[in-house]
């Protein structure tokens, strides 16, 4: 039995940001994504660094046969890489990044995690939250000191414990896992996690068998439900490739904004691609949006809800136009020798208050 992944990735600005700050990866090896915060218009510097730095585990050659080690170190040198960039810039001091990434090979994964990004396993029906958010809501439900029920509305609910931030020594969770054929992972940024029931979650990954199309379904059902903030997910399946009419995917897939959402005006800055790992050709896709965590976040009014209600007309117009699936680019880029990222200035984080969306495939 010959084991592999077959994925997918996703990624949206929602209706209340005006760029991304979400960054993520998709390979046969490596799946990531990262979720930008703070500091003078340089969470998707963070994000972006983080996810280049760890890219080139995709490649077999560089994992070895610790997969936890591979990926911690992958880590540590991602945030060194973090310490590196503010070091030549202390205006950008402030950022930081969560990372949720699996490492994957012959039947056994790594999992790394940082923040609050999260990763589910749907395994043989059951649906399974397989990280622990690092905040500070969390840490007082651990503590019985409140309820799950009182997370939505809880005046701290975006309050970070846990980054990478190239200040602070980096410590993720890292767990191994085995992984079998017919098992579901997905990977997502808080966007689609804060508004979307886990319940909800679970119905659709069940329900769409295509890891594009469950993607897809995903991000539009965190959209229904007012796409408050940005939303980048990661749907793969482990698939026994003997058994399986559908071959895996050979390399990297590229994370794509959806075709309705239209982009505006960038500023654009390069960011070096980091030097002690082997930088192999991969697919990076990134964009913006402001969160509030233990790190400075620089002011900036919010978008009012006249502002959402424009943007939600402007999708739906958008996507009835048979040239929009075509004119409008996502917000991506290739790692290769260095990566160009869009720069916005960073805005705090909007009301990440739970709704129910209903499902309808």
């Amino acid at each position: 039995m010959t084991l592999a992944l077959r994925y997918a990735v996703r990624s949206d600005v929602g209706l209340l940001r005006e760029g991304n700050e979400d960054s993520a990866f998709a390979g046969p090896h490596l799946l990531a994504v990262a979720d930008g915060m703070g500091g003078h218009a340089a969470g998707e510097v963070a994000s972006a660094a983080t996810i280049t730095t760890i890219a080139p585990l995709d490649d077999a050659r560089n994992i070895g046969p610790d997969l936890v080690g591979a990926l911690a170190d992958a880590v540590a040198m991602a945030n060194l890489r973090l310490q590196e960039l503010i070091i030549s810039d202390p205006a950008i001091e402030g950022m930081g990044t969560t990372l949720t990434a699996l490492l994957w090979a012959d039947g056994y994964a790594a999992l790394c995690h940082i923040g609050d990004s999260r990763a589910y396993r749907l395994r043989n029906g059951q649906f399974l939250q397989i990280t622990h958010d690092h905040t500070l809501v969390q840490s007082l439900v651990d503590e019985g000191k409140i309820t799950e029920d009182d997370v939505a509305t809880h005046p701290h609910r975006s309050l970070l414990l846990r980054a990478l931030d190239g200040r602070t020594v980096a410590e993720p969770d890292l767990t191994q896992l085995e992984t079998l054929p017919g098992d579901r992972y997905l990977l997502c940024s808080d966007g689609l996690s804060g508004v979307v029931t886990e319940q909800t979650l679970h119905q659709t990954l069940s329900s769409i068998r295509d890891p594009d199309k469950a993607a897809l379904q995903l991000v539009e059902l965190a959209i229904r439900g007012g796409g408050p903030d940005n939303i980048t997910c990661i749907v793969a399946d482990v698939m026994d490739t003997q058994a399986s009419a559908v071959p895996p995917l050979a390399g990297p897939v590229l994370s794509r904004r959806l075709p309705s959402v239209a982009s505006g005006p960038v500023r654009r800055m390069p960011i070096a691609a980091p030097a002690p790992l082997a930088t192999t050709p991969s697919a990076v896709a990134s964009a913006s949006a402001g969160r509030a965590s233990c790190h400075r976040v620089a002011p900036r009014a919010r978008s009012t809800a006249d502002s959402s209600s424009r943007r939600l007309a402007s999708r739906r117009a958008a996507s009835t136009s048979p040239a929009a699936a075509t004119s409008n680019s996502c917000s991506a880029a290739i790692v290769n020798s260095d990566l160009v990222k869009t720069m916005v200035l960073a805005r705090p984080v909007s009301s990440r208050g739970r709704r129910e969306v209903t499902f309808r495939p």
